[in-house]
């Protein structure tokens, strides 16, 4: 490891990374977390090399219409530390707005871990009629829960 940076999810500490040093910026499961994500992700545009990519992915509004689960988060309130509902018009325009054309954006979709899903859902149903609560574990990829935004620095 070159260099750390100590970054806050209020957007302190990101103003010491150089601008133009990263070919790949991963926000996986992170924006959700912050209390305003629009100028971190502004910042972090900067931080990319022209032609350098950045991954954001998040829970999708429609996981607020999905019924509450233990262990794994399937409802967006599941997860306590959840504050702030990305939106992907919103998130891409932010992304537009700093130089960044987005490639592709809508719900995540992974076949082998939607497979799986389906192999757990059974057990998920049982789990619930068992212990009355319902495990999410293995579910995001067949219910929706996650979108996700994929752009490239011009």
């Amino acid at each position: 490891m070159d260099d750390f940076y100590l970054l806050g999810i209020d957007g302190t500490g990101y103003s010491a990374i150089p601008d133009n040093s990263y070919d790949l910026v991963l926000l996986h499961h992170v924006v959700e977390h912050m209390p305003d994500a629009k100028p971190i992700l502004a910042e972090l545009c900067r931080k990319l090399t022209p032609g350098g990519y950045i991954w954001i992915a998040f829970p999708s509004l429609r996981s607020l219409s999905l019924p509450s689960a233990s262990k794994w988060p399937l409802q967006f309130c599941d997860d306590p530390t959840h504050v702030f509902i990305p939106d992907i018009r919103e998130v891409s325009n932010t992304l537009l707005a700093n130089g960044v054309k987005i490639l592709h954006a809508g719900r995540s979709r992974d076949l082998i871990r939607a497979l799986i899903g389906l192999i757990v859902l059974p057990w998920a149903v049982l789990t619930k009629l068992a212990t009355g609560k319902f495990s999410a574990k293995g579910l995001w990829y067949i219910v929706g829960f996650e979108d996700h935004v994929l752009g490239q620095r011009k």
